[in-house]
């Protein structure tokens, strides 16, 4: 609505804004810890060692090591298939892009009714599930929202995925391993970004559409993680 240069306005008053509200934030006492202080390293040779032994942790980290890959394929692509593939203009390509970013706000919200009414063991594939449906709409229409609504709809899905396994997390890893588990497992997470960029740069030269096919593959494998796992018994 007001255009790619003034949107960096907007972007610039959100730092302003988190300036403020860490300035406001009471000061925190430090706490004590039984653990020594160690290196970087260390902290997540830890986090490692004890993740390898944990079946269901260390499935969690590997749908979300599976679904990066997916849905950095399909982002690191995403605009330049808006403009040669559907050839959009600014503003619909801006709502595309939209589209995507509610994802946060929509799959935080569902998650909470949903986990009420449904086990964890159950909800997750269908989540899993449901985002891999959602990438494969580019593939059947060429409707220019079908794009940002189908990697909306896989992002909600990770929101909510997201959501469900910080839960677990808190729940199962022991406090004082929690910060190194989390710690190694973001990075073991991250391992999936740059080939699943780095792929989807080569599909797209042949075959742009196959992306989404490729993230929604990446789902499906996510869900047979997820029945062959301990996930299936939360």
């Amino acid at each position: 609505m007001i255009g790619g240069f003034h949107t960096l306005w907007i972007d610039a008053a959100s730092f302003l804004a988190t300036i403020f509200i860490a300035f406001t934030l009471p000061k925190m006492k430090a706490g004590t810890s039984t653990c020594q202080k160690s290196g970087l390293f260390n902290e997540k040779s830890v986090g490692f060692r004890w993740l390898t032994k944990d079946r269901l942790n260390i499935s969690l980290s590997l749908q979300a090591m599976i679904g990066s890959f997916g849905a950095s394929a399909v982002l690191a692509v995403f605009m330049f298939y808006l403009l040669s593939e559907l050839y959009l203009d600014a503003k619909q390509s801006g709502i595309n892009f939209m589209l995507i970013g509610v994802r946060g706000l929509i799959g935080s919200i569902i998650v909470v009714p949903l986990e009420r009414r449904i086990w964890r063991g159950v909800l997750i594939p269908v989540l899993l599930m449901a985002g891999g449906i959602g990438f494969m709409l580019p593939l059947v229409s060429n409707f220019w929202l079908a794009p940002g609504i189908a990697f909306g709809l896989a992002m909600i899905c990770n929101s909510a995925w997201n959501s469900l396994a910080s839960t677990v997390r808190h729940e199962t890893v022991p406090p004082e391993l929690l910060r190194r588990v989390l710690a190694f497992s973001r990075v073991f997470t991250r391992l999936g970004m740059p080939l699943g960029a780095f792929l989807g740069t080569l599909i797209m030269g042949a075959n742009p559409t196959m992306v989404f096919l490729l993230a929604a593959a990446a789902k499906g494998v996510e869900v047979i993680v997820a029945l062959a796992s301990p996930i299936k018994k939360l």
